[in-house]
């Protein structure tokens, strides 16, 4: 409905009969009996834009014959699994409509976010203008946070995680900072997850199989160090297998027990966790991030405004997480019958907005090719983004020839 052939098909088609056809009530009847059945609709909306495994596409050239065959599914796609085999439990377009009870018992004080110091930011000169709601003000040359909104957003993110828990989430830790790395860790083991406390390395949600297969190779070297398989080895190949090892446990020490993608990604930084938060957001996973004042809130579903650089702080937000999670592992271990949780296609999985070839120039070149020919033609269509521009008014008149109305 938004291609150029379709947009100003009624006007060509009254400039074509407009000499016959002086009334409007002459040119409905011929519009009804001309156009019908030749007018295209599609899908505006941000959802079920992705063809779905399932059915056959309609641009894809499948015989009918095919049609009732089996769906060759990519299983060794984590995306692809997460999209249509096994879709989220825990849905990030469920979390703006959910709400914490009242009556619940808050996590942290003002007075312990306080003596923390998690009220400093960055300079002003290094700030990202989509903080601005939760700063508020600036004393001496430093963002002061806005510790109300933090203290109700890390309390929010504690009762939802705990509920979390309770229900069964798998949950992933990473903070990569040289103050958060030794914190990180220590919440991980606590609570039995995977995390990352030295680097993130890309792939690690959306490209799982090289992951596996590092996670693997690690493993198998470390086995043959320990079993004096490279006793026969000289000194150069027996320092270049510890290297590789040291370079491994580097990348997948706290991931050897990650089998398949998280429910739930607990960050600290945005700015040094940007890789982690794409991937989650590209599989769909709710992200809880603690986010100093050069942050992009964007793709956080939890967003705790806070100093992410101070040990004290980064304590803190870990720590209020970690008793959550403990907690609502305990009330599963208490009453394991818990109900399953019905298995519904997540609509983030379908949205445009997680697509990254649509926001990104450098990524839409091969959708570009595909759909419009060039990028210059892609912006003349979309003018606004992903969101159609309306056409271009024309001026015309009904009773050209004429120059005046009946």
């Amino acid at each position: 409905m938004h291609r150029k052939q379709f947009r100003n098909v009624i006007k060509d088609t009254i400039d074509g009969f407009e000499k016959s056809y002086t009334k409007a009530s002459q040119v409905e009847d011929l519009v009804k009996r001309t156009m019908y059945g030749r007018v295209k609709l599609s899908f505006s909306s941000n959802h079920f834009t992705d063809e779905i495994p399932w059915y056959p596409h309609p641009q894809s050239g499948l015989k009918t014959e095919r049609a009732n065959e089996e769906p060759d599914h990519i299983m060794d796609s984590p995306v692809y699994v997460r999209k249509y085999i096994e879709p989220s439990k825990f849905k990030k377009l469920s979390i703006p409509s959910w709400e914490m009870p009242e009556s619940c018992n808050k996590t942290v004080s003002l007075q312990e976010m306080i003596n923390a110091g998690m009220q400093y930011g960055h300079s002003p000169g290094m700030w990202n203008p989509k903080m601005l709601p939760f700063l508020y003000s600036e004393h001496e040359g430093t963002h002061i946070f806005d510790l109300v909104q933090s203290a109700a957003s890390l309390n929010r993110a504690c009762f939802w995680v705990m509920e979390a828990a309770r229900k069964g989430a798998k949950i992933m830790w990473t903070g990569t900072k040289e103050q958060a790395g030794p914190i990180i860790k220590d919440a991980a083991i606590r609570t039995n997850s995977p995390y990352c406390d030295k680097r993130w390395v890309g792939g690690i949600l959306t490209n799982q199989i090289q992951t596996k297969k590092g996670i693997a190779k690690m493993k198998r070297l470390v086995q043959e160090r320990d079993q004096g398989a490279w006793e026969g080895m000289n000194k150069t190949m027996r320092e270049k297998n510890e290297l590789m090892i040291n370079r491994f446990i580097k990348k997948y020490t706290g991931l050897t027990e990650l089998s398949h993608l998280p429910d739930i990604l607990i960050a600290v930084d945005g700015v040094k966790e940007k890789h982690a938060i794409n991937e989650a957001e590209v599989c769909g996973i709710p992200v809880i991030a603690l986010l100093d004042s050069n942050s992009n809130p964007k793709w956080i579903d939890f967003v705790v405004a806070g100093n992410a650089s101070g040990t004290r702080s980064i304590d803190l937000f870990v720590s209020k997480l970690t008793e959550a999670i403990i907690k609502g592992r305990g009330m599963l271990a208490q009453d394991p019958t818990q109900e399953p949780i019905e298995k519904v296609f997540d609509a983030w999985m379908f949205s445009k907005e997680r697509r990254r070839e649509l926001r990104r120039r450098s990524k839409r070149q091969h959708f570009q090719k595909l759909n419009w020919g060039t990028y210059d033609l892609w912006k003349k269509a979309h003018p606004f983004g992903i969101i159609p521009g309306v056409a271009k008014f024309q001026q015309f008149s009904w009773l050209k020839s004429r120059g005046t109305y009946p």
